[in-house]
């Protein structure tokens, strides 16, 4: 009997030690109520019908609503073929009071389609807290907003809700930009915690001194490019199958490439404001590739400054000669670099802009240097492994510690029970 009950003891230590740790381990994973704001990307939903996509549109570019507004932060997810698309979170006990996010279609609905094809398309959004809905957009076409701002005090469950807008799921990925939790009330709140785009990315000053840039060594704005799945790595200085660039035989060090896009033209675009550069030039072409069948390509290549296209080269084919295409930039703020697919399919269509810069000067020379390809037979394959996102983990800097405790606990345990056996005590 004494046994009996000194194992049950022994037994009850250890429950009360290693059970409430575990749970803490369990909770702490989401539980960031010490936090006055939470961005809602940072949790998992606890229940959702569709796939939803966490801080990003489904392509892992940023969520972008609104008159092209791109956002860092927010919940993106597309209707079903039937009833809306709902995401669910837990919020219970992490004391937060106001939900804030900008919601309406994203651009990435645009993919396949164009913004033409999706301008005025509706979806409808809502919110609700604990089975009532507390906030609806109605049927907003593309690209309007609405702004949510809901009291989500005391409550246990918020939920996202994207339907189709009454028009069909047509093109409908739709995005809560900047969903965010806050601890003050609504009316304790300024309109500067509302949430705010991305603001495009700065040139570096440095750059004012410098005679000429190459494109793959500048941040890009924006960037959109065909992918058959959720990530497409940028191709600076490389071909789709991580060569070296490479048009009809001739090899060139630096560069971007490009896929097309079915209904719409694949681009990116960098902000070369207040540097002083006055041409962009580059050698254009379809990618060689030994990684990849791109006999079959077909691209034109465009130029735009500030949304003005300044040039379009005819289409090219995959046994063309590269072409030179030099485009005055002065006083250019954005720039983008495009392609299309040819007019037919996207089979092969990787564009390259082979040596593409921005310089001082018009002339070939100079920005170049001569020779300017090089026709060395051969390719240098990348050792790089483009890098992936796929969504949020929870927070961990704490789990470390419940290990030790836990372990602590065992240990105590244990010793006691060594010390007991030793000592022959009776329980």
């Amino acid at each position: 009997m004494k046994k009996t009950i000194f194992v049950s003891l022994i037994a009850i230590l250890i429950a009360a030690i290693v059970i409430p740790t575990f749970a803490y381990m369990e909770t702490t994973a989401i539980n960031q109520a010490d936090d006055d704001t939470m961005w809602l990307d940072s949790m998992t939903a606890e229940s959702t019908n569709v796939d939803i996509h966490y801080g990003t549109a489904p392509d892992g570019t940023a969520i972008n609503i609104g008159d092209n507004q791109k956002f860092d932060h927010g919940i993106s997810m597309h209707p079903p073929m039937e009833g809306p698309a709902e995401a669910e979170f837990n919020i219970e006990g992490l004391g937060y009071r106001t939900f804030i996010a900008l919601g309406g279609k994203d651009l990435y609905s645009a993919a396949a389609v164009g913004v033409e094809g999706i301008t005025g398309t509706h979806v409808g959004l809502e919110v609700w807290v604990d089975g009532v809905k507390k906030a609806e957009s109605g049927n907003i076409p593309y690209p309007e907003t609405y702004l949510f701002k809901v009291d989500i005090t005391g409550a246990k469950k918020l939920k996202l809700v994207a339907t189709d807008g009454g028009d069909g799921i047509y093109c409908d990925t739709t995005s809560f930009a900047g969903a965010r939790l806050f601890k003050q009330p609504i009316d304790e709140l300024t309109d500067d915690v509302d949430p705010k785009p991305i603001l495009p990315a700065t040139p570096d000053p440095a750059l004012k001194d410098k005679d000429k840039v190459y494109i793959s060594d500048l941040p890009w704005v924006d960037y959109a490019t065909y992918t058959s799945n959720d990530e497409m790595p940028e191709h600076r200085d490389e071909n789709n199958g991580g060569e070296k660039i490479s048009i009809c035989g001739k090899n060139y060090e630096k560069g971007v490439c490009l896929h097309a896009r079915p209904n719409d033209e694949s681009y990116l675009e960098v902000n070369i404001e207040g540097l002083g550069f006055t041409t962009f030039a580059a050698y254009v072409g379809m990618a060689e590739s030994e990684a990849n069948d791109v006999t079959m390509g077909t691209c034109a290549f465009v130029v735009y400054a500030d949304g003005v296209e300044k040039l379009r080269t005819d289409v090219m084919k995959a046994e063309d000669e590269a072409k030179l295409i030099k485009v005055d930039i002065t006083d250019c703020k954005i720039l983008r670099l495009a392609i299309t697919n040819g007019g037919d399919t996207i089979s092969g269509d990787w564009g390259t802009f082979a040596s593409a810069l921005i310089g001082r000067t018009d002339n070939t020379e100079e920005l170049f240097g001569t020779p300017v390809p090089s026709q060395t037979p051969g390719s240098t394959a990348s050792t790089s492994e483009p890098t992936s996102s796929v969504g949020p983990t929870p927070p961990t800097g704490e789990v470390s510690f419940v290990f030790v405790v836990a372990a602590a606990g065992i240990v105590f345990t244990a010793l006691v029970f060594t010390i007991l056996i030793k000592k022959k005590i009776n329980v």
